[in-house]
């Protein structure tokens, strides 16, 4: 994990959800949900999840060998209505736990304390902020500490025996972007227009590589109640500001 990610914020719309988070029960979803989800479902839906390839039109020709044996044709780029994903159906049965990463902002902490001049303080809380619409993720949050959940979460998988991956979401973007992720970044992929959610994910891979319809998983890490405090999203908003004393003014 980055260690600079000091803090994770988790949005319910239901305040026992967020309770039975702070006892540790974390509820994942396959990462197939995601690319089934309506459009106007609060930022959620994601139909180019997971893509591993991401062409744009005019880099590329389409050559299509007919199975009949018939003469080969190709598609010239300037036919091609846009750019042309490619994705893997292993990763359409990938449980996936998100959450949003508070601390990353690029100044490094010395025994406990910061350093910064009144000008990097005002560009820190720019970067602390939260955009509005991750309001739409529900009413409630909870702030966990990052050191904690990972330390629960990683002798919780290993206890259960479950391979997994964690890191920050790196988002990239699709009207300029033309490449290919490895398959160890494919699932912390995702477009420009979801940068705001500053997301941090954990996958968690099934036990069997044929539970290609699996669904939601509920899996215990252990009470994170002691690293965790529960809050409205709208105060969540606003929890997360650096100031300055008195007397460094």
């Amino acid at each position: 994990m980055n260690k600079s990610v000091a803090w994770f914020v988790k949005f319910f719309e239901e305040e026992q959800h967020a309770d039975q988070f702070m006892s540790g029960h974390l509820h994942l979803k396959v990462l197939s949900y995601f690319k089934a989800l309506e459009d106007d479902d609060g930022g959620r839906q994601d139909k180019h999840e997971a893509v591993s390839h991401w062409l744009q039109p005019n880099q590329i020709n389409i050559t299509i060998q007919p199975l009949n044996g018939g003469s080969a044709f190709t598609i010239p780029s300037e036919d091609l209505a846009g750019p042309i994903a490619i994705s893997l159906d292993i990763f359409d049965s990938m449980h996936v736990f998100c959450m949003y990463a508070v601390g990353n902002i690029g100044f490094e902490i010395v025994d406990g304390q910061l350093d910064l001049s009144l000008e990097d303080i005002d560009l820190a809380n720019e970067q602390l902020k939260f955009d509005a619409r991750c309001l739409e993720f529900g009413k409630w949050a909870v702030v966990v500490s990052a050191e904690i959940f990972m330390e629960r979460l990683q002798s919780a998988m290993a206890e259960q025996n479950f391979k997994f991956m964690t890191g920050l979401v790196e988002y990239y973007d699709d009207k300029t972007f033309h490449g290919q992720f490895t398959l160890k970044q494919t699932p912390f992929r995702k477009q420009q227009r979801f940068d705001y959610q500053k997301e941090f994910r954990v996958c968690v891979f099934p036990r069997e590589i044929n539970m290609m319809t699996a669904g939601p998983m509920n899996l215990s890490i252990g009470d994170l109640s002691s690293g965790c405090t529960k809050m409205s999203a709208d105060d969540v908003m606003t929890a997360f500001k650096l100031t300055t004393t008195s007397a460094s003014r």
